[in-house]
């Protein structure tokens, strides 16, 4: 048998991470569909300035659903504010 069957404890365990990226994914999905790009960006920047800064930004841009261009132009609207 699998060591997660025997596991209770390991089960439980997998069991809370699997739930945890569902909620994660559920988020990211409502996010994608209710929020702007900027809207997306800021929430980003709020809760992940230090990560973002290391991630290039064609590879953000993917993420946010949004060309790089558009990207910068979100960038350069919340700068000037």
């Amino acid at each position: 048998k699998a060591r997660a069957q025997v596991d209770p404890a390991l089960q439980a365990d997998l069991q809370a991470l699997l739930q945890q990226r569902l909620i994660h994914y559920a988020n990211l999905y409502t996010s994608a569909i209710a929020d702007t790009p900027t809207q997306r960006y800021q929430a980003l920047l709020a809760t992940h300035q230090q990560r973002l800064e290391r991630i290039p930004l064609h590879i953000l841009a993917a993420y946010l659903g949004v060309s790089a261009v558009h990207l910068s132009r979100i960038r350069r609207k919340l700068k000037a504010l």
